[in-house]
């Protein structure tokens, strides 16, 4: 669906709604990570609960707003698997997507098992970048 056609169906007030809670979900991870660089000094098992939390909180505000057949992009700016892959499998038990390779999107040095798969996991110290994960998720049509 287009944002014009989700004001058409549902109205106005859905759309702000769900921008306001996405805005309010992306705010609280905001003020938890600070700065980039400081997370992993600062991060404690309770605010990276939390933090998967409202991961959790933003895929389920934001698929209702993938067509049928179309692509919902997740990705973050960690290596832990519980917010990434975790994250991801909850997702795919919970809603109608399936992963949908992401080689086609990506330099052949970056091709694997988990990018034919996916979903890609970059490491610093490995990719040349601080840790980024990121999944290629398409809606299945009915």
């Amino acid at each position: 669906r287009t944002i014009a056609n989700v004001v058409i169906k549902t109205g106005r007030k859905r759309i702000i709604a769900a921008g306001q809670e996405i805005k309010r979900t992306v705010e609280n991870l905001q003020n938890m990570h600070d700065k980039k660089q400081d997370i992993k000094y600062k991060m404690t098992e309770q605010r990276q609960a939390e933090i998967i939390r409202l991961q959790k909180k933003i895929l389920h505000v934001v698929q209702s707003y993938v067509k049928p057949g179309g692509v919902l992009i997740y990705s973050t700016c960690t290596i832990g698997a519980d917010e990434n892959q975790m994250n991801v499998k909850w997702f795919l038990d919970n809603f109608p997507f399936r992963l949908e390779s992401i080689d086609a999107y990506l330099c052949e040095a970056l091709h694997s098992r988990t990018t034919a798969g996916g979903f890609i996991q970059l490491l610093p110290g490995i990719h040349e970048t601080d840790g980024f994960f990121i999944a290629r998720l398409r809606r299945i049509e009915s």
